[in-house]
């Protein structure tokens, strides 16, 4: 009968009150009259019993089995206990387990957990925020404070309504065996300021926050798991330090501390009494010297450092003696709680106590909305838990975080990557892929593995050397100590070469390391993948450095220091919701690939969408070919077809252009001989740019070399290379030399239909190839290569890639049943382009997707990349213009389709602003200025056969592209 009118009590409540505390105000800071009234109702029909068994919250688990189900059960229902602080290990089965507990308790239990960094400290499937010593790196408070506020969104959503965080300790003691990480750093301020701000992030969202471990556990080397800390400072360096951030946080009105088992001799004497046990500092300092009206918790009551003091029993009465509100952990509850009545009987002001804690206990139980509460809801629960709201969030924090000590040579951020080589040296037991991923997307950079000093010489040749310290992320307790062997490589390594360091570890991994000889250091605080895919972005001038160290290191690295930069406007790497599009939507990419291959029409791909110079999906699909024997991988290069127009020879001409030594206007036979006694002489370069210049679209060259059986004529090919015979066209087959002339003879006598009409051709940019080649003297290849692709940092980019990669990295294009005769891999596909050696202007190229992007994104920042002005904005934006009004084309660029056109291009509502280019073999790239969007797409569709196009059919490169503006989240 009593239980059915406690639920009546709370059904009546739920149902007439409305939920409306302000932001910004303490639980125990609110004159709220229907709190007050709802506290009352309970707590007046309550037992004794009932009341006392409220004071405790007991540890519980989803990893157990039913004898400890049971258990806590038994707990509800005979002992009435207040509350659960949960463990490990899986956010479903606490869900489910936490519904189970509520159903059985008269009222509601409140749901504690140790969330420091997010529900993943204690839930394998909850997210993972840094630990705090990354965010004392961040300069920005309003970052701490939207973490405070996604964690307890996160709690909230798993029936959580206390997190025991943050930690409030200033950790000043680099051998401390438990905070070390989770302190905001040895700053007081810093520290203080951080805490504040976590706490009010939670505050806001109304889930409670306590400040631990009172009075301050930062300056201790005792784990009080295991054994009990001594502080032994005087009280004037306790109140200046240790407490300093528990004084702010109580002037923050923070709403609840946890009291750490620490023996303070300054503050009480009494070498068995620790801090959460010691009335002198639970009431005598925290509540009447500091005021704090707020819950006060017992740290876990389990832990050796009381539990090898007093029984259980003994150690629960002494804490609530001491002036506790709440029993954490606590064990031998049903004789925990008769010790309590029999002290409770002593005297009246024990009731009174006893009122106290469990009206604070209920006001907190309303003000995080469990006199309205409900199940909670499992669908959708851990996805709700690993939000991309998290992710970007934490991505800001770690680019905010990385701090640069040491930059002597000024060789941060680099900037020149043209005739650099560079290598990678990975040290100590943590992963190291991703960050090898990252160096590896600005630069060729070989991972060079040293286990001895005699290993040192492999880096013999190489211009600077990347050394990565990866320590353990599994946990902030983990050793951040480098092995012997590691600093004596690193030694070693900086005797004889340029070394940019780059520490993924505590900051007091730096404590032993000898940076003398090390001009460039660079702090990425953990090694998670996020802080191994930023550190590289920092380090070529993608991101910024804005960190500066937490804590003190010796007399060389104090609080404070770090080096800033701004970015040099490089291609950097986040992810979709951080520049404003849905990862949810971006996803479906991978079903239109999946269809398109699985349909045949190419055996992989690879697809890059970039925006505000961020790349936000990278992926890469299938085989190399339909035997499914090598997957596609991020640096694997293709043959780019046509796309060889827009990433070399337009490049070429705008330079020449911009020197005056080509004018858009004037007839070619002006500046190229070999035009002027031809019909092709008085076409203009923009008429041949925007194939308006009725060129016919190409020439099969390779048919005159073969007889009717399409056969080799004799005299024209050779299997090895000899005198006149150097033109390299496939495996073991060379053209003999003279073939460059004719081909561009052949070009030249060809006829030219009426001037003035569409009709898109190639042999124009065989007329540009011959002309950049005999003007410069110099291959077309190496002018390009030299001019953009070195300084540019795209490696994979260029022309007969077997000269530069293992042909495993190569995919092939197809197999040439028609002149070859031969599987075509690092050779180009357009037969033209490999009678001339495999290079020409319209065809030849090959690159990886990552590296055509950087090409894109310099053409959408004006011709600016890297530092560096390679063309100026306004020949770029001549050049990707619409040139005449019954023409898509720009100036050799491809420019959205107009009423009437077939899907081509791009959407129908993309800007006109918009420009890119299409290949023969399945490639594309693209660029939309107004959103700022780069796309590669690049496969090899006439895998087996160029001869059903499925590809085109499919619409998958513009379908791609629709999904892609479909993703802009609009505001």
């Amino acid at each position: 009968m009593k239980k059915r009118f406690i639920l009546f009590v709370l059904i009546f409540v739920m149902c007439t009150v409305a939920f409306r505390p302000p932001r910004h105000t303490s639980l125990f800071h609110i004159d709220d009259q229907e709190q007050r009234a709802w506290v009352d109702s309970i707590y007046n029909i309550m037992s004794l019993d009932e009341k006392i068994g409220q004071l405790f919250t007991v540890a519980a688990y989803s990893n157990k089995g039913a004898q400890h189900r049971a258990e806590i059960e038994r707990l509800i229902r005979e002992e009435h206990i207040g509350g659960l602080i949960f463990f490990q290990n899986d956010a479903v089965q606490q869900a489910l387990l936490t519904n189970a507990y509520q159903s059985l308790s008269k009222v509601p239990l409140w749901i504690g957990i140790d969330a420091e960094w997010g529900l993943n400290m204690r839930l394998k499937n909850g997210y993972r925020f840094p630990w705090a010593m990354t965010f004392g790196a961040v300069a920005d408070d309003s970052l701490v404070y939207q973490v405070g506020g996604k964690i307890a969104q996160h709690c909230k959503r798993l029936g959580i309504h206390i997190n025991f965080a943050p930690d409030a300790d200033v950790n000043t003691n680099p051998q401390n065996p438990i905070i070390g990480n989770r302190s905001f750093g040895s700053d007081v301020d810093n520290v203080s300021r951080k805490a504040i701000a976590y706490a009010r992030g939670m505050n806001d969202a109304f889930v409670i926050a306590t400040a631990k471990h009172f009075p301050g556990h930062g300056d201790t080397q005792v784990d009080s798991h295991k054994g009990l800390p001594m502080i032994q400072y005087p009280i004037s360096r306790l109140d200046s330090v240790e407490i300093h951030p528990f004084k702010r946080f109580i002037e923050a009105k923070g709403a609840g501390i946890v009291v750490g088992h620490l023996l303070v001799p300054a503050l009480d004497s009494d070498p068995n009494l620790p801090a959460s046990i010691s009335s002198k500092i639970v009431t005598g300092i925290l509540k009447n010297r500091m005021g704090f009206t707020g819950l006060l918790f017992t740290d876990a009551l389990d832990m050796k450092a009381v539990s090898n003091l007093y029984p259980p029993e003994e150690v629960n009465l002494k804490a609530f003696q001491a002036g506790n509100d709440v029993l954490l952990f606590a064990r031998d509850v049903k004789t925990s709680k008769k010790k309590i009545l029999n002290d409770l009987n002593k005297t009246h002001l024990s009731m009174e106590r006893l009122e106290s804690s469990v009206k604070k206990i209920l006001t907190a139980k309303y003000w995080v909305g469990l006199h309205r509460y409900r199940p909670i809801k499992l669908e959708g629960l851990v996805d709700d838990l690993n939000d991309p709201e998290s992710e970007v969030l934490h991505r800001k924090i770690v680019e905010k975080a990385v701090t640069v000590l040491k930059n002597d040579q000024d060789l941060l951020p680099i900037k020149k990557l043209a005739n650099i080589k560079l290598a990678y040296v990975p040290l100590e037991e943590g992963d190291n892929e991703t960050f090898y991923t990252y160096l590896s997307k600005y630069a060729k950079i070989d991972k060079i593995s040293i286990g001895a000093l005699s290993h040192v010489s492999k880096l013999e040749g190489y211009d600077a050397v990347f050394v990565g310290i990866h320590k353990s992320n599994a946990n902030p307790w983990k050793s951040y100590k480098v092995s012997k062997i590691s600093k004596s490589l690193l030694n070693a390594v900086a005797q004889k070469y340029k070394v940019v360091l780059s520490i993924f570890a505590s900051p007091y991994s730096l404590i032993d390391l000898d940076l003398k000889k090390i001009s460039t250091v660079v702090l990425g605080y953990q090694n998670s993948k996020q802080s191994q895919s930023i550190v590289p972005q920092v380090i070529f001038g993608a991101l910024g450095v804005y960190g500066h160290l937490p804590v003190d290191i010796n007399e060389q690295l104090k609080v404070g220091q770090g080096i800033t930069y701004n970015p040099l406007q490089r291609l950097g790497y986040g992810i979709p919701e951080a520049e404003g599009m849905s990862s949810q939507i971006l996803n479906r990419i991978e079903d239109l690939v999946r269809r398109a291959i699985e349909k045949k029409s190419t055996p992989g791909a690879q697809v890059l969408v970039a925006r505000n110079g961020k790349v936000v999906y990278e992926k890469s699909f299938g085989y190399f070919t339909y035997d499914q024997i090598q997957p596609i991988q991020w640096q694997h290069v293709y043959d780019v077809a046509s796309v060889t127009k827009v990433a070399a020879t337009l490049p070429l001409m705008m330079q020449q252009v911009e020197n005056g030594r080509i004018d858009l206007d004037l007839p070619i036979g002006r500046f190229i001989k070999a035009a002027r006694s031809t019909n092709k002489s008085t076409l203009t370069l923009r008429e041949i740019l925007t194939h308006q210049a009725s060129l016919k679209p190409w020439i099969a060259f390779y048919k005159k070399t073969l007889d009717a059986d399409n056969q080799f004529l004799p005299g024209i090919y050779s299997d090895t290379k000899k005198e006149n015979y150097t033109t390299h066209v496939a495996e073991n087959l060379y053209i003999k030399d003279i073939y460059n002339d004719l081909l561009m003879q052949w070009i030249y006598k060809t006829p030219v239909s009426k001037k003035g009409v569409y009709k898109y051709s190639d042999l124009g940019f065989y007329i540009l190839r011959d002309h950049f080649e005999k003007s410069s003297g110099v291959s077309l290849a190496e002018l390009v290569r030299n001019s953009f692709y070195k300084p540019l940092g795209t490696y994979t980019t260029g022309y007969i890639p077997l000269d530069q990669f293992s042909v495993v990295d190569i995919v092939p294009t197809k197999y040439d049943n028609t002149f070859r005769k031969q599987m075509l891999r690092g050779y180009a596909h357009d037969p033209g382009a490999a009678m001339l050696g495999g290079v020409s202007g319209h065809a030849g190229l090959f690159s990886n997707a990552n590296d055509l992007a950087k090409i894109m994104q310099m053409y959408l920042q004006g011709g600016y990349y890297g530092g560096k002005r390679y063309l100026q904005a306004q020949t770029v934006k001549k050049f990707t213009s619409y040139q005449y009004k019954k023409n898509r084309r720009g100036l050799g660029f491809d420019k959205p389709q107009r009423e009437g056109d077939r899907p081509y291009s791009s959407p129908y509502d993309a800007s006109p602003e918009n420009y890119g280019h299409r290949g023969f073999t399945g490639t594309m790239v693209w660029a939309d200025p107004v959103e700022q969007i780069v796309y590669v797409f690049l496969s090899n569709h006439v895998q087996p056969s160029s001869e059903t196009n499925l590809l085109l059919k499919l619409y998958t490169r513009s379908e791609i592209q629709n999904t892609i503006y479909q993703s802009i989240v609009k505001n």
